[in-house]
């Protein structure tokens, strides 16, 4: 969930999740107001405005850029750790917001401090396309056929990531 594909729009870049080109990098709640606001992966049919990024230079002497909201201009993408990417006021010195395009088609984001850490979307849900049609997401199967279906689709990193946290919530 690492690799994009960009397409520029009206002078503004959309990012569509390569594999799963229906879904976008978007920012949730920018329009809205709400803090704080997040980072997610959205059906790029859907809340277009907040689905695209002005991609702002730190400097005119590297490729350094910022990813910031269209839907509101104050927010940019920040990485918080190695593992959480959030949105925050945009801060050109704030080293979590800089960002390298680290390839001719724009495939991979890099942290511009560490460079192999790379944006990636994590959270997908059932209500975005195509895993609302997935097994697991159908609510009317029995649990036992849905929790299969998930887990055979997790790699062994998924896998070990889901082990023992708070935070995941699992199959609902």
């Amino acid at each position: 969930y690492s690799q994009f594909k960009s397409s520029n729009t009206t002078g503004s870049y959309q990012f569509s999740i390569s594999g799963y080109s229906q879904s976008c990098i978007a920012c949730q709640t920018c329009q809205s107001g709400q803090l704080p606001p997040e980072v997610i992966a959205l059906d790029c049919s859907t809340k277009k405005n907040q689905q695209l990024w002005k991609l702002i230079p730190i400097n005119s002497k590297s490729q350094t850029i910022s990813f910031q909201s269209v839907a509101n201009s104050s927010n940019c993408i920040e990485i918080i750790g190695e593992y959480y990417t959030t949105m925050s006021k945009c801060d050109k010195s704030n080293i979590n917001q800089q960002f390298i395009l680290n390839s001719p088609s724009n495939e991979f984001i890099a942290a511009a401090y560490n460079s192999s850490l790379c944006l990636t979307m994590g959270y997908f849900n059932c209500t975005i396309s195509p895993f609302n049609e997935y097994p697991y997401c159908n609510q009317q199967l029995p649990t036992n056929q849905r929790v299969n279906d998930l887990v055979s689709r997790m790699n062994l990193y998924e896998k070990t990531q889901n082990l023992g946290t708070r935070q995941n919530q699992g199959v609902s």
